[in-house]
Formats: C-alpha cells, sequence, structure tokens
C-alpha cells in the first residue's frame, strides 16, 4: 500500500509545495473474513487556504470579506468489499466530511474547491459514498487478473464478460475511463 499526500504552506512569495509517497509496511489489505474474500482501503484529503487582506469597493452580508481569511475542507473514505459467492461482490464506502469557507459564504461563492461542495460547517458529517453489489458473468475470452484496489478485490475474469453493478454509486464510477479524474490519495 502505498500513501501520497501533498502539503501546501502559504507564504509571502511563491508557495512552497511538498509532497511524499511511503509504502505503510505490515498492512494488508487484502484478506479473509469468515472464509471470505475481504479488503479494505482508505482515502483521506485535507485542503487549507488563506487570503490575505486586499482591497474592496464592495462589501455586504454576503460578500467575501475583505480582512485577511482561512478555510479549510477535510474528507476521509473507507472502502470495505467482500466477495458473498462466485464473481459476486459486495462494497461498501462510509464517508465523513467537515468544512468551513472563506467568510462563512455558501451557495456558488462558497466553495473554492471540490471537497467544499459536500462540507457543511465544522461539524464532521458521516454519510454513506457508496453501497453496491457487482455480478460479473464470464463470457469466452483471455483471461485477466484484475488487482486488488479500491472496490475491487483481486479476481480472474475473461477479456469478455458482463458485469451488472446495482446499488448506491455515481455513473462516473462505472463509465469514466480517465484514470486522472480518480487518482486516490492512499492507493496501492
Amino acid at each position: 500500500m502505498t500513501a501520497s499526500a501533498f502539503a501546501q504552506r502559504a507564504g509571502s512569495g511563491a508557495d512552497q509545495i511538498a509532497s511524499f509517497a511511503d509504502p505503510i509496511e505490515g498492512l494488508p489489505t487484502e484478506g479473509t473474513l469468515f472464509g471470505l474474500p475481504v479488503n479494505v482501503h482508505g482515502q483521506t484529503t485535507y485542503i487549507n487556504q488563506r487570503y490575505n487582506n486586499f482591497t474592496s469597493s464592495y462589501s455586504g452580508m454576503n460578500s467575501l470579506s475583505a480582512n485577511k481569511s482561512m478555510s479549510y475542507t477535510w474528507s476521509g473514505t473507507l472502502f470495505f468489499g467482500a466477495r458473498i459467492a462466485q464473481d459476486t461482490d459486495i462494497y461498501f464506502n462510509p464517508e465523513v466530511v467537515s468544512g468551513v469557507p472563506f467568510s462563512g459564504l455558501t451557495g456558488l461563492g462558497g466553495f473554492t474547491n471540490g471537497e467544499a461542495t459536500k462540507a457543511n460547517g465544522a461539524q464532521a458529517k458521516f454519510y454513506s459514498a457508496r453501497a453496491f453489489l457487482r455480478q460479473t458473468i464470464n463470457q469466452e475470452g483471455d483471461k485477466l487478473t484484475l488487482d486488488n484496489e479500491a472496490n475491487q478485490i483481486t479476481q480472474i475474469v475473461s477479456s469478455n464478460r458482463f458485469v451488472i453493478t446495482a446499488g448506491q454509486f455515481s455513473t462516473l464510477d462505472i463509465f469514466d475511463d480517465s484514470r486522472y479524474a480518480k487518482i486516490l490519495a492512499f492507493s496501492s
């Protein structure tokens, strides 16, 4: 399992960005529980943003304050999976999020990063991001190995297969083939 994180420090000049990616030793992400193949993964994102005082020709109740301000968002997701029968998996992704926008703004002016659209104040909010069942129906074809990752238990499948997914999930989870849009903060 590899952990990746990006930290940014605001300064008076150019911001400094540092990153690290180190394996987490001794932390298995796949195994068995009650005789069932299972996996567990996780990710977390923390974004802290700040701005200094600036001159504003207008200010009002719903305006960005001209005074120095700070905002943050934090989210964490766990990815649980279990193979309940041959080629049948179930997955559950609980999520927690919290955040405070600049100047207490709401609506379109209140979020400055994608995580902020889910945050609703400093109090952590827990919810189910995904809960679904996936049935794979293999046909004739070459055998492929799908490796252990978030929402995928290691599995040998046919290159020619039907996959039925039912439950709570985003259509982008299935139909968006962009690998860059799905980069996780923690991945194996």
